[in-house]
């Protein structure tokens, strides 16, 4: 009777129903715990869906979300500057919904595309992790296409606080910068926003904004400060680091 049905689905190639959702989970292809709105599995376990019948080829990149790894130090598209995109961009929502899978995966509250390999002008963040110390990020998950820092506030003053980058594994150093910016971005509706952004959010803006610009936060300390860190760095190059989530740096 399995034969039969395996057979059958082969055969008519269908897509995968609720009904289905079980089997995967019993061929270790999804968590049981995500199936509620999408299947999740690894571009590798793709292939296996397809032999098993449970999901039409052609139509996988629009019905599974995927953990994407994040570019560490040394590789170039991080360098580079990045450029703004149409609403025409190929898979835009797919990409989207991939990076807050691989933000959550990452237990981080900002992703730039070119953190994953994309020269393009897009930014994810989610601050609601931090609602328990400050309430007013609650819920707080927003996209930002195309964003441009316009100014920054002259008579604000500067502080002082620690940053991590996911693309700097294990490194943690003090950066300065403004408390309020001016800002222009798209959402992911392509509607057009001119803020003034003031708090924690400005912090984690300029640090995200400053990937589509070819910097990270460590371009943003002294030279005495990135002296005391040249091992770490090195150690980044040669591949030589241990996270928990995937990576892809210049020596893989």
């Amino acid at each position: 009777l399995l034969l039969v049905l395996l057979y059958s689905n082969i055969v008519w190639n269908v897509f995968v129903k609720p009904k289905d959702q079980r089997k995967l989970v019993c061929f270790g292809l999804a968590r049981k715990g995500r199936m509620k709105s999408n299947v999740f599995v690894k571009p590798k376990d793709q292939r296996k869906l397809v032999c098993f019948g449970l999901a039409r080829k052609s139509r996988m990149k629009s019905n599974i979300k995927m953990i994407l790894p994040i570019y560490t130090y040394g590789m170039p598209v991080l360098r580079k500057v990045a450029e703004d995109i149409t609403p025409e961009y190929p898979e835009l929502d797919t990409l989207i919904e991939n990076m807050w899978e691989t933000l959550a995966n990452s237990e981080g509250i900002g992703l730039a595309a070119p953190q994953i390999g994309r020269a393009i002008r897009l930014v994810i963040i989610d601050l609601d992790p931090l609602a328990e110390d400050m309430p007013e990020y609650k819920d707080f998950r927003h996209v930002y296409i195309n964003p441009h820092i316009i100014e920054y506030d002259e008579k604000a003053s500067k502080e002082t606080s620690q940053e991590g980058c996911l693309s700097l594994p294990a490194i943690h150093e003090n950066v300065t910068r403004p408390t309020r910016i001016h800002v222009e971005y798209d959402d992911e509706s392509f509607t057009h926003h001119d803020e003034w952004i003031d708090g924690y959010l400005a912090r984690v803006m300029q640090h995200e904004f400053d990937h589509l610009d070819g910097k990270m936060f460590i371009d943003r300390i002294s030279p005495f400060r990135k002296q005391l860190i040249k091992s770490k760095l090195k150690a980044l190059l040669q591949g030589r680091f241990s996270c928990g989530y995937k990576t892809k740096s210049p020596r893989v």
